[in-house]
């Protein structure tokens, strides 16, 4: 097999996901005889022969992924989904929509999921009704029983001898979407007073990313209850945090998001020579004979010299991190799921219809760059805020008795036969050279009404009411002008619009 993971640019290879899930497996799928890669969207888009005959979208949460896997599947390519985190199962939050949607669109698309945990595994049984599915843990990065004994003697010693204990945090501090990271160590540090109860002195020592150090997080760090260090995250900089920490601190909240977290960090954790207290959510329950949830017994072990992790126990964690965590057991298992499953048949797509790209509210002008360079149709709406050069754009009479469609050459070769005779060219209101025009009238368009661009600054309200039937409109326009196009819709902000085009999308995966 030649297995492609597409990615949503190049810098999301440095990303603890992808250097945790697709690095520390990728040796042993490659020697399995398998090639392994890593691609990100741009290239997979624009490649003129697929890199793979099977492929993992991994978090491409735009309208090019949506593209990508409709071609594929035609060229008999199995597709897939990466579902690392649920944005999708939020059905009251506006703040996914778009999300929700893309999945909806990927759906009739995509032939398996990987996730990693058995709650993602559940949720997804609900969302997605008889796609198979493989629970792949995320693998541990490989230990050294022998170095982790030392450190775990080590920090042991110190702790009991100065009765300064180090606690340590990492991970990703925020999240666009969710209150959670270091949010989450704010809303339980209370529990590292107790140390102070029992006789030693605690100090906290985080590692998180960049981003997430702004002015509040700062402000909130600056008031936990312990005193604390801060230092930008590396892969290196965890691994001593670990093996220098008696324990690491990683409580869970209990929404939706962080319930279907994989067991990463408290892996990470393990091998690398510490105990685990968490708190909150018990996501880390597969682990439980080594993870402590009440730091009063962590404590008590402490002053035993009985922690969970020790030397004697260094045995059944190896025996326990196999199963639930052996980069080796996880490529195997990912090969065997990949290669039973059937491939699509291959198909003549896009045949000799126009694909059309509509862009709404927050879509990208990459997506639109890349649209162009694949040689399909870039549509320009006045309900999107980019100004790019589009290869179809409208111009409404105020009394909205006529739109005035602009073309660029290579949209008008791609018009319906009968609409190609009644362009003719007509000079931009702005001035500047004659633009190729279509004029279409009530007699053309029933539903037409004047549209507006979006106004400077938006006004809100005023955008959400007139977002689904300018939409709706331009929707109309291109169904009208073009012979039975496949038309795809981008944005990724409220208000967002796509009834039409979902039905649509069934009619199309029904044929």
């Amino acid at each position: 097999m030649r297995i492609v993971v597409v990615i949503p640019n190049e810098d999301w290879r440095k990303t603890a996901g992808v250097r945790i899930r697709y690095e520390r497996v990728r040796p042993f799928v490659e020697a399995a005889g398998h090639a392994f890669t890593l691609q990100p969207l741009e290239d997979a888009m624009l490649a003129g022969e697929p890199a793979g005959d099977l492929y993992i979208f991994s978090k491409c949460h735009d309208v090019r992924a949506v593209i990508l896997a409709r071609q594929l599947r035609s060229a008999g390519i199995a597709v897939g989904i990466d579902f690392f985190d649920d944005y999708y199962s939020q059905s009251q939050d506006a703040a996914f929509v778009h999300l929700r949607e893309w999945f909806r669109s990927m759906m009739p698309l995509v032939d398996f999921g990987l996730c990693s945990t058995a709650n993602m595994r559940d949720r997804l049984a609900s969302l997605a009704p008889g796609l198979p599915l493989l629970l792949m843990n995320d693998p541990s990065g490989g230990w050294d029983p022998q170095a982790v004994g030392a450190a775990l003697e080590r920090t042991l010693a110190r702790t009991l001898s100065t009765r300064v204990l180090d606690v340590g945090w990492f991970g990703i501090g925020d999240n666009p979407y969710f209150s959670l990271g270091l949010e989450d160590l704010q809303a339980f540090s209370g529990l590292l007073l107790r140390c102070r109860a029992q006789g030693f002195t605690p100090r906290l020592r985080l590692l998180t990313n960049r981003r997430a150090m702004d002015a509040r997080r700062m402000e909130m760090i600056a008031r936990l209850p312990v005193p604390c260090q801060v230092d930008e995250w590396s892969e290196a900089a965890e691994a001593a945090l670990v093996a220098d920490s008696l324990f690491c601190f990683l409580p869970v909240n209990g929404q939706e998001f962080s319930t279907v977290k994989s067991l990463n960090r408290a892996v990470s954790t393990l091998a690398g020579g510490s105990q685990v207290l968490s708190a909150g959510f018990p996501l880390y329950e597969p682990l439980s004979d080594f993870v402590y949830r009440d730091i009063d017994a962590l404590l008590s072990d402490l002053n035993a010299s009985r922690l969970r992790v020790r030397g004697e126990t260094l045995p059944q964690l190896g025996a326990l991190l196999d199963q639930l965590g052996s980069a080796e057991v996880e490529a195997g298992r990912l090969i065997a799921f990949l290669d039973a499953l059937p491939r699509p048949q291959p198909a003549d797509w896009p045949g000799n219809r126009p694909v059309l790209v509509l862009h709404g509210n927050g879509s990208l002008g990459t997506i639109h760059k890349q649209i162009q360079k694949k040689g399909y149709l870039s549509i320009g709406t006045p309900r999107t805020t980019a100004r790019l050069h589009f290869d179809l754009s409208v111009q409404v009479d105020p009394g909205g008795d006529h739109v005035d469609v602009m073309l660029r050459t290579r949209a008008v070769a791609k018009l319906a036969e009968p609409w190609k005779s009644r362009v003719s060219p007509l000079p931009p209101a702005e001035g500047g050279e004659p633009v190729p025009t279509l004029r279409l009238t009530r007699d053309d368009l029933p539903r037409l009404h004047p549209m507006r661009p979006i106004a400077t600054p938006p006004i809100m309200l005023q955008e959400v009411t007139r977002y689904r039937d300018d939409m709706g409109l331009m929707h109309d326009i291109v169904r009208l002008i073009f012979d039975r196009p496949w038309l795809f819709l981008s944005e990724s902000g409220s208000p967002y619009w796509s009834p039409e085009l979902r039905s649509e999308d069934a009619e199309v995966a029904n044929a």
